[in-house]
């Protein structure tokens, strides 16, 4: 099943969220963290699952950028070119957040870019874990169940294996895109050093 949405789409249009918010807990558990809240459908503003910043950055960022890839992953099957979403992701990183409270992503200096190929490869590697939990999500936000959500229990069931999946063959397709994305920009403003 492909839910019908994309990153083009508004934050605020339910099947977004619960899609953004299931790449946020694949990213958490690729990480190596744990949930320790239960998980809504409700726009994420802030800190991603409710988690307090880890030390290890790249950690970090890796949660952080899990969810816009999980959208971004989601544009490309429904039929979104992967070059697209990657300018996508790489505009949403460049513009990054000075305000944590307004739902925004770690700035460029604070995450090296190539977390961006990593999130995207793990949200494509995992996109059958962020179906099921993002499916759970919209269903009960469409029967009006705001809260609690789902338990980390229940995610780790909608999960399956602890581990997640082998990231080598989506890799093989976002790093590409990203580099290319990242090459074009940097000629673009004629700075080879960027």
């Amino acid at each position: 099943m492909t839910l019908p949405v994309g990153p083009y789409q508004s934050p605020n249009e339910p099947l977004t969220a619960a899609v953004h918010n299931a790449g946020h807990v694949v990213g958490c558990y690729a990480a190596g963290l744990s949930l320790h809240s239960a998980v809504t459908g409700e726009v994420c503003r802030g800190t991603p699952l409710g988690l307090k910043r880890v030390p290890d950055h790249f950690s970090w960022a890796l949660l952080c950028w899990t969810g816009p890839a999980a959208e971004a992953v989601l544009a490309t099957r429904s039929g979104t070119p992967v070059q697209h979403a990657a300018e996508w992701i790489w505009a949403q990183y460049q513009a990054g957040s000075s305000d944590p409270y307004a739902g925004g992503h770690p700035e460029p200096a604070e995450a090296d870019p190539a977390v961006l190929a990593v999130a995207l490869s793990v949200a494509d590697a995992n996109w059958k874990a962020i179906e099921r939990i993002s499916t759970a999500l919209a269903v009960a936000a469409a029967h009006g169940h705001r809260m609690p959500g789902l338990s980390p229990r229940q995610v780790g069931h909608l999960i399956g294996t602890g581990t997640g999946e082998d990231i080598a063959g989506a890799f093989g397709i976002w790093e590409p895109a990203m580099a290319h994305v990242r090459e074009s920009r940097r000629q673009a403003a004629g700075n080879p050093w960027s």
